[in-house]
């Protein structure tokens, strides 16, 4: 279970040799179920997408402190977009379903 940790591996590389790996582990009917963030890959409908979570923030901290912590965020961590996601669960021979999303946020079932 991967839950909001991915978006710190830098490189799709990375998380290429990552899935990679995770499928040598699993033992047979094994699972990996992730939970992240997954923008659309058109930069317009991405947009709306942070602009809904920065408005989620607004519900428990300041637009300042939203603001904040927004920036902070976008200079460590590497969302990929939910398309690319599923070719490099793919490309490391998962078959991926797409359990729920909402946003930018998606939880995945690979197996």
């Amino acid at each position: 279970m991967s839950s909001f940790a991915l978006h710190h591996i830098r490189t799709r590389a990375g998380k290429r040799t990552l899935y990679r790996t995770i499928r040598r582990a699993l033992r047979p009917r094994g699972r990996l179920v992730i939970v992240e963030c997954h923008p659309a890959a058109r930069r317009a409908l991405a947009r709306g997408q942070f602009e809904a979570w920065n408005a989620h923030l607004r519900r428990a901290y300041s637009a300042r402190q939203a603001r904040s912590l927004m920036n902070a965020w976008a200079k460590e961590d590497v969302y990929v977009p939910l398309d690319a996601e599923l070719a490099l669960l793919r490309g490391a021979r998962f078959n991926v379903e797409l359990l729920w999303r909402k946003g930018a946020f998606a939880v995945l079932l690979a197996s």
